[in-house]
């Protein structure tokens, strides 16, 4: 492993299809999309969400280390790009603690090329010169990840000669592609599910037909223009892409490449009502009215009536329990994000009473403040009308902050002895530990409960304070006994409830090897889950990966009971399309376990099936 300031990470070596050292590359490491499942749908729009983690240079001899700053349970993705060879994808990768993992020797190919010639459509032969055609590979997720990477782009582009004929080199060896062609005052054309090959071209020709530009420009109903607004006409038609572009600071916007015939146009800007045309005819000039949205001017104090300046201010939505109910301080819901609205951090001057939230749209919210020394603490609901074109209006709230409730109580081991350094945390009832989706969606929406970490004393004692009024689950850990959930935990307001005392479970550590027909090797993921069905809040499944020798061990201890225990290869160089292996291997590497009681260490060996 090389040496580095970072004590985890992934090093490794790039070649072209030669053995020759590439250099002139760049080497990125990714969050895996499917560790982020609510950035999903807003990557393609939102490629920074995408950004890398780690990225370096390749060196002349063509190695390369990327190093993280600590090892987490996601997984990752690491692209290679070179402008002489076509993009390098590695997927489902992991990064272990104080580990430095070893990807071997990685190729760049050639990739694939894509030629043809655009035409008149109705003048068969005739050549569009200088048209440009543009080559996007993989889904709209993998498109959005590529776009984001410093030096990467998604996209290849190329323009055709005076007799309209192109040449695009260097697209990825294999897989599909959507290529679209535009010229001025043509409209755009787009050839979908295209296939890529290595061992020869591929062949696309493209026939333009007349188009149209629609000129347009968006401002508030006061006549303010409204610079950064996105833009998208869609004419409906499957075979047509979308065009999107975004005003200028005068409000003024174009779309280039539009067929003729009505489309639907839709205009966003962060602070401002969504506005939508249909049928528009893209010969004519289009003003586009974009409402401001509500303002929310909030005043925190303290029990006594102080006025807070140094708090975390957010606008939640809001779902009564019960509809019928008054919408009082006294109301119960759930709580939901505002998308476009983040968490703001609030330090008010001595001159200055309220904070405000700013770009509100119409529905139910409440107020959320999360202030130290202080339980997070939330208004009454609060009503905003649907806009419909008009301006927002300005609501005046206040929030009192609240001590909130505490929960105390005892953590023993099987024979009930104090159990010390054990981890007590505090989660919204009901949560679902072991599962890195759910875990993932849980942990993007936001909930009335206080998340919050004590350790027992000697005597096995602790204590959680200043926890906002709701429903709770604990989660105790200790490295020498099972992880413990305690579920259906009432925590109310000013009061502080005992519970009974928590015991833990030894259980066993599972370790073991695996490997590809009795070969050990790296990178190789195992996962661990409960056999059978199970509540989901308390069924296990654990993952790890490998080390390079092939070792793999689980950290937390396993209850009694019985697992089902497997193993695929990872980190290929065609993670869109090696999912079906990795399932095969999944399901062909299945064993059967069983934890009995009193056991305190298991081994197993894991065989791989070869392709």
């Amino acid at each position: 492993p090389p040496a580095r300031a970072h004590a985890q990470g992934l090093f490794g070596r790039v070649v072209d299809a030669d053995g020759y050292p590439v250099e002139a590359a760049f080497v990125h490491l990714t969050e895996a999309l499917g560790s982020r499942p609510g950035v999903l749908a807003l990557a393609p729009a939102q490629p920074h969400l995408l950004a890398p983690v780690a990225s370096a240079e390749v060196s002349h001899d063509g190695t390369f280390a990327l190093g993280l700053g600590a090892a987490d349970e996601r997984t990752y993705e690491l692209c290679v790009v070179s402008s002489r060879h076509a993009p390098l994808r590695l997927g489902d990768l992991s990064v272990l603690d104080a580990q430095w993992h070893d990807l071997g020797t990685l190729t760049l190919e050639d990739g694939a090329t894509v030629r043809g010639r655009v035409t008149f459509a109705d003048r068969p032969g005739l050549p569009v010169p200088h048209a440009q055609v543009t080559l996007t590979a993989g889904g709209a997720l993998a498109r959005a990840a590529l776009a984001a990477l410093p030096g990467g782009d998604a996209m290849r582009t190329v323009r055709c000669d005076p007799q309209g004929f192109y040449e695009l080199r260097h697209a990825p060896p294999r897989g599909v592609a959507q290529l679209t062609a535009q010229a001025p005052g043509l409209a755009r054309a787009l050839a979908q599910d295209v296939e890529l090959r290595a061992d020869r071209p591929t062949r696309v020709d493209f026939e333009l037909v007349a188009g149209a530009r629609l000129f347009g420009v968006a401002r508030t109903p006061s006549g303010a223009p409204v610079s950064g607004a996105r833009v998208r006409a869609a004419s409906g038609r499957a075979n047509e892409p979308a065009v999107v572009t975004h005003t200028d600071s005068q409000g003024v916007f174009c779309l280039e490449g539009l067929p003729l015939g009505p489309h639907r146009v839709r205009a966003t800007a962060q602070g401002f009502a969504v506005a939508e045309h249909v049928d528009v005819d893209p010969t004519q000039p289009l003003a586009l009215s974009l409402a401001p949205q509500h303002r929310v001017r909030v005043t925190v104090r303290s029990p006594s009536g102080g006025v807070a300046r140094r708090y975390r201010l957010a606008l939640r939505r809001f779902c009564p329990a019960d509809p019928a109910a008054p919408l009082d301080a006294a109301a119960q819901g759930g709580i939901g994000v505002v998308a476009g609205l983040p968490v703001q951090h609030v330090s008010l001057d001595n001159a200055t009473r309220a904070s405000e939230l700013r770009c509100a749209p119409g529905g139910l919210f409440v107020v959320e403040v999360r202030a130290d020394g202080w339980a997070t603490s939330f208004s009454a609901p609060l009503r905003l009308p649907a806009l419909d074109g008009a301006a927002g209006a300005l609501r005046e709230v206040e929030v009192t902050l609240s001590r909130g409730g505490t929960l105390e109580g005892s953590v023993q081991d099987e024979h009930g002895n104090p159990v010390a350094g054990a981890t007590v945390t505090s989660q919204p009832a009901g949560t679902v530990t072991d599962s890195p989706l759910l875990q993932a969606l849980q942990a993007a929406r936001p909930a009335r409960a206080t998340r919050r970490t004590a350790v027992t004393d000697s005597a096995g004692r602790f204590s959680l304070a200043r926890l906002a009024a709701a429903r709770y689950q604990l989660q105790v850990e200790h490295p020498d006994w099972c992880r413990t959930l305690v579920d259906e935990i009432e925590c109310k307001a000013l009061v502080c409830s005992t519970l009974q005392p928590i015991q833990m479970e030894p259980g066993a550590l599972l370790h073991g090897t695996t490997g590809a027909t009795g070969h050990t090797s790296g990178q190789i993921r195992v996962i661990l889950t409960s056999e059978g069905t199970s509540r989901a809040d308390r069924s296990l499944r654990l993952e790890t990966v490998t080390d390079p020798e092939g070792r793999y061990a689980f950290g937390r201890r396993i209850p009694p009971g019985s697992y089902v225990l497997r193993a695929a290869a990872v980190g290929s160089s065609t993670p869109d399309s090696e999912i079906f292996h990795q399932l095969l291997q999944l399901d062909r590497s299945s064993l059967t376990l069983r934890i009995a009681a009193g056991e305190r260490t298991v081994e197993r060996h894991l065989d791989l099936p070869a392709k």
